[in-house]
């Protein structure tokens, strides 16, 4: 009976013996299993389409369904004329009476403002007029009365008329600020001596040195910064 017994363990050890050298050749060849590569898809190319006709029409750019027509035709300079009318906000200045005076103002043609030399009418640090700066002034507006609101097709044009004053950079800002707006308001209180009918048109400005006049080489001209503007505006 003992040695049936055995017989049957030993049976037994075997087959499971076998049963886990079956799972180890099992796992060896499911580890060593290499798989197929995937066969690389060859790439589709869009077909090359033809350019459109906004494309090939150059100079328009597009964006946001916006079309901007970039290549733009390079505008004219603009012409200054040297002598005969100068028209602005359809206001028509002869700004030729204005040349070769003794008030030696400065017409500008692309703002139809017309400059006039501080040094000519005050002192220094001053705001009251000079004697000479009151002849000159004088004929100044004689002048500029008859060519503005003394002018048939001017006179209803032109709305208002700003004086403005301007020093050069010497000082505080505040101090030339308030030096100029007392120019500005001694110019405006001689105009309307003289010619009462400036009353309603004329505004003083202060602008202390906000806008200085420069040399070539960079430098403030502080005698031509120090002026007094005439801007008239329709």
């Amino acid at each position: 009976m003992k040695n049936c017994k055995g017989s049957k363990m030993a049976l037994r050890l075997t087959a499971i013996l076998g049963a886990l050298v079956l799972s180890a050749a099992a796992l060896t060849a499911c580890s060593g299993k290499k798989e197929t590569p995937t066969e690389a898809q060859p790439v589709t190319q869009a077909p090359t389409q033809a350019p459109t006709q906004a494309e090939t029409e150059s100079p328009k750019l597009s964006f946001s369904n916006v079309d901007i027509n970039y290549d733009m035709p390079t505008t004219a300079p603009i012409e200054v004329p040297t002598a005969g009318k100068l028209t602005f906000s359809n206001i028509d200045i002869d700004f030729g009476k204005f040349e070769n005076k003794d008030y030696g103002a400065q017409v500008n043609p692309n703002s139809g403002a017309i400059t006039l030399d501080s040094s000519v009418l005050f002192a220094s640090d001053s705001y009251e007029l000079s004697d000479n700066g009151k002849t000159k002034l004088k004929s100044f507006l004689d002048d500029y009365c008859a060519e503005t609101i003394h002018n048939g097709d001017n006179k209803n044009k032109i709305k208002k008329i700003a004086v403005e004053g301007h020093t050069d950079t010497d000082g505080s800002y505040e101090y030339n600020k308030t030096l100029s707006e007392n120019r500005a308001k001694a110019v405006i209180d001689f105009a309307v001596q003289e010619h009462p009918e400036l009353k309603d048109y004329l505004y003083a400005v202060g602008k202390s040195y906000d806008e200085p006049v420069y040399n070539d080489d960079g430098t403030v001209n502080k005698e031509k910064s120090r002026r007094v503007v005439f801007i008239p505006e329709s």
